[in-house]
This record gives C-alpha cells, sequence and structure tokens, in this order.
C-alpha cells in the first residue's frame, strides 16, 4: 500500500464516521409529529398524538431509516375557485380547518405533509362538487348553511380513514381570478375612453356649431345694420334733395351760389391736384361779389 493510501484512509474513514453520526440524529420540534421511514415503509411514530411528549433529539439506523416530519398543529386549505353549478351561478371555494390526528395512517393514505395537503384538498374539491350537485335552493336562507354541512358531513366521511380530523368546512364566494379581474378591468377602461372620446367629438361639434352660428348671428347683424344705415341714408339724401330743392326754387340766385360752393368744395379738397389760377379767373369771380352777382368781374 502507497503512503498516499495510508494518508488518505483514515480521512475518508473519519468523513464516513462522521457523516453516519449526522444522519443518525433528527430533530422533532414540539408543533411537529414524525412518520420513521425503514427501507421505505412506515415503522414507527414519534411524538404522534394530541399531547408532545418525545419531541427532540432522535436515533436512527444511518442509510437505512428515513424520516417525515408532519405538522401537529391546526392547518387551513382552500380549493381554487369553482364555477357555480345549477343555482348557484357565482364562482365558490371550499375553506377547511383541519389536524393530523393518526400521523402513521396519514401518511399511508396520503404521503408526506406537502404532498398529503395536496391530495386533501383534491379529496376537498370532490366533496364541494359532490354537494353542488346535490341541487340546492340557492335563494332559501339556509341553503349556504346546507351546503356547508353537506360538504363537511361528505368530507369527515372520507377522512376518517386517512388519520384526519375534519374541524370545520365553509362554502364561500370566491374571489374571481386576477386575468377576470385584469379583463374586467380592461373592458371598463375602454369602455371609459370610448365615452370620452364620444363626449370630446359632442363637444367639439357643438363648439363648432354655436361658432358658425355666432358667424350666421353676426352676419345677419351686420346685414340688418347696412340695411338700415342705407336706409337712414337714403332717408337724409332724400331730405337734402327736398330741402335743396326747395331752396333752388325759393331763391335761384342762392342755388347758383350752392353750387359754386360744392365746385369750390370739389376742387380746393386737399386731396385733389394742386390749382394755380389768376385771381382775374372766371372760376374765382364769387370770392369778389358774393350770391347775389351774376358771376361777374366787376368792370
Amino acid at each position: 500500500m502507497s503512503r498516499r493510501a495510508y494518508v488518505l484512509a483514515p480521512l475518508l474513514g473519519g468523513a464516513a464516521c462522521l457523516l453516519a453520526g449526522v444522519n443518525a440524529v433528527y430533530l422533532v420540534g414540539q408543533s411537529q409529529q414524525a412518520v420513521l421511514l425503514r427501507l421505505g415503509q412506515p415503522a414507527a411514530v414519534v411524538n404522534g398524538g394530541l399531547s408532545p411528549t418525545a419531541a427532540g433529539l432522535h436515533l436512527r439506523w444511518p442509510f437505512v431509516d428515513q424520516v417525515a416530519l408532519l405538522d401537529r398543529r391546526v392547518l387551513e386549505l382552500e380549493t381554487p375557485p369553482t364555477e357555480g353549478v345549477g343555482a348557484w351561478p357565482t364562482a365558490l371555494q371550499a375553506n377547511l380547518r383541519y389536524r393530523i390526528r393518526d400521523p402513521l395512517r396519514f401518511y399511508r393514505a396520503l404521503g408526506d405533509g406537502q404532498l398529503g395537503a395536496q391530495r386533501l384538498s383534491q379529496r376537498l374539491q370532490d366533496s364541494l362538487d359532490r354537494a353542488l350537485s346535490g341541487g340546492s335552493a340557492q335563494g332559501a336562507p339556509d341553503a349556504r348553511i346546507g351546503l356547508d354541512k353537506a360538504v363537511l358531513s361528505d368530507l369527515r366521511g372520507r377522512a376518517a380513514g386517512m388519520g384526519v380530523e375534519v374541524l370545520d368546512a365553509q362554502v364561500v364566494d370566491a374571489a374571481p381570478p386576477s386575468s377576470t379581474v385584469e379583463a374586467v378591468s380592461r373592458r371598463m377602461q375602454d369602455a371609459e375612453a370610448r365615452q370620452a372620446s364620444q363626449i370630446k367629438a359632442d363637444g367639439e361639434q357643438r363648439r363648432r356649431d354655436l361658432l358658425a352660428q355666432a358667424d350666421r348671428d353676426a352676419a345677419d347683424a351686420r346685414g340688418e345694420g347696412e340695411r338700415q344705415a342705407l336706409e337712414t341714408r337714403g332717408d337724409g339724401d332724400a331730405q337734402r334733395t327736398a330741402i335743396l330743392g326747395a331752396a333752388y326754387g325759393a331763391d335761384p340766385a342762392f342755388a347758383r351760389f350752392f353750387r359754386r360752393l360744392e365746385a369750390y368744395d370739389q376742387a380746393f379738397n386737399p386731396d385733389n391736384t394742386t390749382l394755380v389760377l389768376s385771381p382775374d379767373n372766371a372760376f374765382l369771380d364769387l370770392f369778389g361779389h358774393g350770391p347775389g352777382s351774376e358771376g361777374k368781374p366787376p368792370g
């Protein structure tokens, strides 16, 4: 045997002994009960029953015995939401409170703690389905109580051989799945968005209608104002013409004088071209004679 083998053999032996020593001890807590499995078969129960007396460290055969730890406390589980059947159109689910009374029987019937809870949940679901198929009338005041009793009675009858003590079972309205809530929320948001868009479109159309009506009212007002202005101007022109006609008929000299003044007003308008005339021009003879002259310059 080589020197290296002489060194490794004690080390491997020590490691094997240490591993065996660790594997030979297991701990059972105050809230736990254990099923000791020898070569995969249930062989003994540690700290079982309602009064714990064997919590703590225990020995087992290394690599031969295994330990399945189960809870001693009151446990709860619930079924997934189930669509109502017949008179129960709403989604329902069953809630269960139970205790593992016989760990050995529980392990043989359902398995370890996690697997046992899953299988027990399936038993609870089966009991709920059977109770719903019984056709309880939802409208009756005691219908839900009757449904609870039906589930509890059916499950207790089935759990008796599984080492499970059923404490309570209730059927409640299940909250809708998150996918359903999200779908309803999206539909509500879409409906609100469509309503907001419709309100906005209606408001925009109303705004355009009001602006168009205001433009029409303004055009009508301007047209009416212009019509009244034309009528007033026409009445004034008619009165002016009548007054001037009467004045011209009463005094021809005044008529000639007034017409000459109008000619001066148009000729001497600052917007017109400047006139350069000699003082004795016949156009200016009125400035030297006045309204009674005959329009001739003095001789």
